[in-house]
């Protein structure tokens, strides 16, 4: 991994080709293998947290929204559709979300987390959240994909996007593509 962690860096601009389902699939797998349920657990609130996904450009997959069930290493389609302009303005337009071959979106349902979890549940979602994305980001560098984090979002667009209620918190952004080379 020391390799993998030196190489780390934020794309800055996705090419917009497609990018195989496998990887997708193993980036998610790398991601979440450790924060599954089991006698250790890494995260103190991963139980708390979903995993979207919207699909622009992935090979074998519709175009839409995607959620990500980690325990059972599945993807169920929500609804189909081409998201990119609404992801890219939910994403302060920012092209890089537009052209990302698919995002993945962390949400938590804040109250119910408050309630299990007390006065430290947003920061525990938010650190368990910033944990993932690291995993996605490294996982993504191994794959040769292109990958950043995405810290600007509108809220309530995402909800709408996602279709969550207004109770549910974004708690994190990545896209992933085939970079631009020439960065």
């Amino acid at each position: 991994f020391q390799g993998i962690i030196v190489r780390r860096r934020s794309t800055r601009q996705f090419s917009g080709a497609k990018v195989d389902r496998q990887d997708i699939a193993r980036v998610l797998d790398f991601s979440h293998r450790f924060a599954s349920p089991g006698p250790v657990r890494y995260l103190s609130a991963r139980s708390a947290l979903e995993v979207h996904l919207v699909c622009h450009r992935v090979g074998g997959l519709d175009s839409g929204v995607w959620r990500y069930i980690p325990d059972e290493h599945e993807l169920r389609l929500v609804r189909s559709g081409d998201f990119r302009r609404p992801v890219q303005e939910a994403c302060l337009g920012q092209e890089l979300a537009g052209d990302a071959a698919c995002l993945v979106i962390y949400s938590a349902d804040h109250p119910a987390a408050v309630e299990g979890g007390g006065d430290r549940a947003y920061r525990y979602l938010h650190l368990d959240a910033g944990f993932l994305g690291q995993q996605l980001n490294l996982a993504c560098i191994h794959q040769r994909l292109g990958v950043s984090g995405i810290a600007g979002f509108f809220d309530d667009d995402w909800n709408k996007i996602l279709d969550l209620t207004s109770d549910q918190a974004i708690t994190y952004i990545t896209a992933i593509g085939d970079a631009v080379t020439d960065q």
